[in-house]
């Protein structure tokens, strides 16, 4: 008899945890609705297109093994922006003892944040872990970067970018 009371009151527990847990997911629900409704009535566009581009550009960019391959970004970026950015073997590494052995970068928990827009432009701003091995040493560097895009004959490129790692 006292398994059942306890069993139930177990249940009972996870019962109102879950309805609480339902009640905060209903809150987000609407106020995202809200924020989601204030966008549509703001007169400002916001370029969707350009975040998936602006992802491709930063995985093709900052995953790599040994050096970023300049012909898997160069579809995505003009050339100045590509003039910005390292595409060398070691290139901004501080090695003691010459070249590395080995380097691997790569990408986690990616997002796309959407700044100003006007007309064929939009200004992104990304977020992510950029996961960093050397010679068999890892770290771990959070990174912000900003881009511009601009459209052009129906094409978004990155017209520049910047980018800090802390």
């Amino acid at each position: 008899m006292k398994k059942l009371y306890i069993i139930l009151g177990v249940a009972i527990v996870v019962i109102i945890f879950l309805l609480i847990e339902n009640s905060h997911l209903k809150n987000e629900s609407i106020a995202f609705e809200k924020k989601l409704e204030a966008v549509k009535k703001s007169h400002e566009t916001l370029h969707i297109d350009s975040g998936r581009i602006a992802k491709n550009f930063i995985n093709n960019y900052f995953n790599y093994k040994k050096k970023p391959n300049r012909k898997e970004v160069e579809p995505f970026a003009t050339n100045q922006a590509l003039s910005k950015l390292q595409f060398k073997e070691s290139e901004g590494i501080e090695e003691g003892n010459g070249e590395p052995d080995s380097v691997k970068s790569e990408v986690s928990n990616l997002n796309i944040f959407y700044g100003k827009s006007v007309d064929d432009r939009q200004e992104i701003i990304a977020t992510f872990e950029n996961k960093i091995k050397l010679n068999g040493a890892e770290s771990t560097a959070n990174t912000v970067v900003q881009l511009d895009m601009k459209q052009t004959d129906k094409v978004w490129k990155v017209t520049d970018v910047n980018f800090i790692q802390y």
